[in-house]
């Protein structure tokens, strides 16, 4: 029998099998033993399925193996290259926002001494001026109220030369932010004390199943149940 005969054989098989079932009600001993054969039959023909998918399976799985092994082979170099590129041209990016960063800090370090030095002068001027005043009055200097010093307008410093980002003709970046949980009992800590939406965490499932398969209905962990599901099982003929 052809591969084209046996697919459509077991087309027609299917068909029927959903035809034969569709009115199929569970309701006594008798129905159920009915089911179960119905269910032998329908396990039956899926091996028959087997049968008929498992080399045309097999084959395609190699066909795209096969591909996606050249695919990589192809792709890698290009795929190294663009990822180096890339590090190179973001670590530019940085090493300029550095920059850019630095000088704007030594401004900032520049206008705060500037400002200071105006105070200071201010200040030097007042005191001078008292000490005048107690020598024009022949008093101690401690006898004369210290005048206000003159008001001091704030002082311009230039900002800093800071050059425009880099640019590359079809090339552009932004940034990407993302997460990193480095103390995972702290994140757990913040979700019970209420600080964090439960949501950030997720539980682990494949541990948490594997607990339940043990223990069963002894599970006994805060916010978790065992739960168990029947499964039919049987043979084909």
């Amino acid at each position: 029998m052809s591969t084209d005969d046996a697919i459509e054989q077991s087309q027609q098989a299917g068909s029927a099998l959903a035809k034969e079932l569709a009115a199929l009600v569970v309701q006594d001993d008798a129905s159920y033993r009915t089911a179960g054969a119905y269910r032998v039959q329908i396990k039956a023909h899926l091996a028959h399925i087997d049968e008929v998918t498992t080399p045309m399976l097999v084959a395609a799985r190699a066909n795209l193996e096969a591909a996606r092994a050249q695919d990589k082979a192809l792709r890698e170099p290009a795929l190294d290259a663009l990822k180096l590129v890339d590090t190179r041209m973001s670590g530019y990016v940085e090493q300029t926002k550095r920059a850019a960063a630095a000088a704007q800090a030594q401004v900032a370090t520049a206008q705060r001494q500037a400002q200071a030095a105006a105070v200071a002068r201010a200040l030097a001027e007042a005191q001078a001026a008292r000490a005048l005043d107690a020598e024009v009055a022949g008093v101690a200097v401690e006898d004369v109220p210290m005048p206000a010093p003159r008001p001091v307008m704030p002082v311009f410093v230039p900002p800093a030369a800071v050059a425009p980002p880099p640019k590359a003709e079809g090339v552009s970046s932004r940034e990407l932010w993302g997460a990193e949980v480095y103390d995972f009992p702290a994140l757990v800590k913040a979700v019970a004390a209420g600080h964090v939406e439960p949501a950030v965490l997720l539980p682990n499932t494949t541990t948490l199943n594997g607990l339940a398969r043990t223990l069963k209905s002894a599970l006994n962990i805060p916010g978790v149940r065992a739960v168990a599901k029947r499964i039919m099982a049987g043979t084909a003929t």
